[in-house]
Order: structure tokens, then C-alpha cells, then sequence
């Protein structure tokens, strides 16, 4: 990206997504390249790949994935991670040719989630949480007394609507069923000019940006495109975040979401420059609990950076 500042460009420290929850989604997986725009004596940049969550400056957590770099001359080939923490993983790629480099996850981890249909509701399965060390506590006369106003207090107060159920408390004849979310990353980075990006395959849940990712501008904005299969993702919903320092919290992030046309396209506008997050999850995450979850949900994170 041509005319960014300095701050911009060494932002991998500092700039980090935040996520608010929506309709669409919980958590959303993210790949933030140390810089978009590569410097000519660049021959290497880090890249932090995780989870954001809601009301996070930094990734919430990890997911276990691997990553692959398509070079400007359109070769492909699986890179291995730096460092794998707890909460966000590292790995270093080379970027010794010009042009537009594409990284993303592969093959990563499905995270399987059992369910149970319950009273005509699908409730999460949950396994207990042991408590080691733990000893009983014992309850004084006038706690007793205050938990038993608390439990008067409760009564009067609606139930609240159950969204998991124990392992040990499932009927025996509970029908379950297994739905497997999958995280995906994408974002690029360009060293010198622009090259063309690779284009659709035409195989499961695919993103991919129409505006060229070095073409982001604030006033032209970054048209989008999803695919199912070959087959264009029409109504689907892309939250739209901008990325913000650990010092700068109270900055506006949240633009408004997008939803894309017969064509599964859709144009992001932007009012200032930054890094931007869009994502999104297919199918749509569902709150109507007397529906059976999908099969398999993709998270989906594109990584962008907008200059003026």
C-alpha cells in the first residue's frame, strides 16, 4: 500500500482486532501481517494468526491451523508455524519477489460441538468442569439465612432460558447430533507493485477480495465476493471492525455490516484509514435453538488495510 505512514506500516506490535459480538458470528479468526506494504529490502515478515473475541483488544485464544503463502508467481507452498502460544500463533514467510503475496489458513483443526435436542430446544452438551482441591464449604447460620432470601428473591425472578445441558444430565434417549466449526484467515501482502491475485477454485466456502488488496482506499472503498461451491453467497452478512492499539480504546471501530447482492457481492465503505477486519460465518449463526445447528460452520476473517 503506497503513502502509508510509518505507524501503519510497523503496526504488528500495536495494531489489534477488536470484535463485538452480532448476529453473524461469536469469534472470528484473523491472520495481521507485521506490514502490507513490504519494503524493497524486505525479505521476510511475521504474520500473527488467533481468534478475536468480544470486548478483546487481542486474540482471545489460538486455533490449531497450518498456513499456506501463494507467491506473486503464483506458487504455493505450506508454511510452518514460528510459535504456537496459548492465545495467538507466529510464523515468518519470505517475501523475496515483487508482487502480491495471498496467506491462509490450511488444514485447520475442526472443533467438533455436540448438541442435544431437549424439550424441542438444541442445547450445547457441556462436560463438567472438575474442581480439584475443593472442599465443601461450610455454611454459617446467617449465610444460610441470606442464600435463603437469595433463593425467595429467585423465585420471583423469570427463569432464565437453558442453553447447554451436562453430559450426565442427557436422557438416554436424547437425539444428538456433532456440528463442526472451522476457521478460516486470509490476507495479503504486496512488495513493490501489485500483482494479480489468485482467483477462485470453485471448492467449499470461499472469499476473496474483487478491489485488489493494495487498492484499499478510504475513498474508493473494497468491493467483496463470497462463494459456496462455485455458487455466489447471496444475503450473507460481513461485520465490519477496524483494528486499534492497546492505547487507543475508546476509538470508533464498528462500521456498519454489509450484506452481499444475488452476486454474493458486496462493497465495504470506510471512513478512515487503518487495518480492517471483515468477517463473517456460514451458515449464519443460527439463535433459534429449536433449529438443528448445521453440520459444519465455517468463521471466516479477511484481513485488509485501508489507506487514504
Amino acid at each position: 500500500m503506497f503513502g502509508l505512514n510509518m505507524s501503519l506500516r510497523q503496526s504488528f506490535a500495536l495494531i489489534l482486532i477488536h470484535v463485538v459480538v452480532s448476529a453473524s458470528y461469536a469469534a472470528s479468526p484473523f491472520l495481521l501481517p507485521e506490514q502490507f506494504d513490504v519494503d524493497a529490502r524486505t525479505n521476510s515478515i511475521s504474520i500473527q494468526s488467533g481468534i478475536a473475541g468480544d470486548y478483546f483488544y487481542a486474540s482471545s485464544r489460538n486455533f490449531k491451523t497450518e498456513f499456506a503463502v501463494t507467491a506473486p508467481d503464483g506458487t504455493t507452498k505450506n508454511v510452518p508455524v514460528l510459535a504456537e502460544l496459548k492465545k495467538f500463533s507466529v510464523l515468518e514467510t519470505d517475501v523475496s519477489q515483487r508482487g502480491t503475496y495471498a496467506i491462509q489458513t490450511v488444514n485447520t483443526t475442526v472443533l467438533p460441538t455436540r448438541y442435544a435436542l431437549i424439550d424441542g430446544q438444541w442445547l450445547r452438551v457441556m462436560q463438567p468442569r472438575p474442581m480439584a482441591g475443593m472442599k465443601p464449604e461450610v455454611k454459617k447460620e446467617s449465610e444460610e439465612k441470606k442464600d435463603g432470601a437469595k433463593h425467595d428473591l429467585a423465585k420471583a425472578e423469570p427463569a432464565k432460558v437453558a442453553t447447554s445441558i451436562l453430559e450426565s444430565k442427557l436422557p438416554a434417549d436424547a437425539q444428538v447430533v456433532v456440528s463442526n466449526t472451522l476457521n478460516q484467515a486470509v490476507t495479503y501482502v504486496t512488495k513493490g507493485a501489485p500483482s494479480p491475485i489468485s482467483d477462485f477454485i470453485d471448492k467449499g466456502f470461499e472469499v476473496r477480495p474483487i478491489t485488489h488488496p493494495s487498492e484499499a482506499y478510504v475513498t474508493d472503498g473494497v468491493m467483496i465476493e463470497a462463494r459456496m461451491d462455485g455458487k455466489p453467497l447471496s444475503g450473507l452478512t460481513f461485520n465490519v471492525l477496524r483494528g486499534a492499539s492497546q492505547y487507543d480504546k475508546d476509538s470508533k471501530r464498528e462500521r456498519p455490516d454489509v450484506v452481499t447482492d444475488a452476486q454474493g457481492r458486496a462493497k465495504v465503505i470506510f471512513d478512515q484509514t487503518g487495518v480492517y477486519l471483515l468477517s463473517t460465518s456460514y451458515p449464519a449463526t443460527n439463535r433459534d435453538r429449536a433449529v438443528q445447528p448445521p453440520a459444519q460452520t465455517v468463521n471466516f476473517g479477511l484481513t485488509i488495510e485501508v489507506a487514504q
